[in-house]
């Protein structure tokens, strides 16, 4: 679940089955349900989730990369509110384990880097920022914790192929879904 929306959704579909939803939130949902058959159950989700794009996840490496995916998409959000610690602080603490490790299973399981990842996901808020129309793009910068707009600029235009300006132009064209990006 990568949006208020998922969480939405996800929570409707938990509500219909033979369950008890304790706590639905990004990536994870707490579930509990008595005398029930297990298996049976766990199909019934997977089979609800799957209609509306989601799915269970019982591996463990899945489970921890799909929490990073999570803390990165909180991260961008939460900016410049934790601008004074760095992304590999910031996910080593929350997740309570070595970012070394952390960023070597992210790689191998998604084929990216969770640095790389983040850029993805900054500049699509950059994109949803300039939308708005709130900021100009000297305070777009500065919400996102670019050092200057020179580098937000050269990463926008590395990443989209555009200037800020010519992006601009056209807003409606070239965004992404959180999910299409992670």
């Amino acid at each position: 679940m990568v949006c208020d929306r998922c969480i939405k959704v996800v929570r409707e579909e938990l509500n219909g089955l033979p369950l008890s939803v304790e706590e639905v939130k990004l990536g994870k949902a707490t579930i509990s349900f008595a005398n029930k058959d297990e298996d049976f159950i766990e199909q019934k989700i997977s089979t609800e989730l799957k209609q509306n794009g989601f799915e269970l996840l019982s591996d463990p490496e899945e489970q921890l990369t799909e929490e990073i995916k999570t803390l990165l998409v909180q991260r961008v959000h939460e900016l410049p509110e934790t601008n004074n610690q760095k992304l590999s602080v910031y996910l080593a603490s929350k997740l309570n384990r070595d970012y070394a490790g952390l960023s070597k299973l992210f790689s191998k399981r998604q084929d990216l880097t969770i640095e790389r990842c983040f850029i993805k996901l900054k500049i699509e808020r950059v994109k949803e920022l300039i939308q708005n129309g709130s900021c100009n793009f000297s305070e777009i910068s500065d919400l996102m914790n670019y050092s200057s707009l020179n580098h937000l600029s050269a990463q926008f235009k590395k990443h989209t192929g555009q200037k800020l300006s010519e992006f601009e132009k056209n807003p409606d064209e070239g965004r992404k879904g959180w999910d299409e990006i992670i």
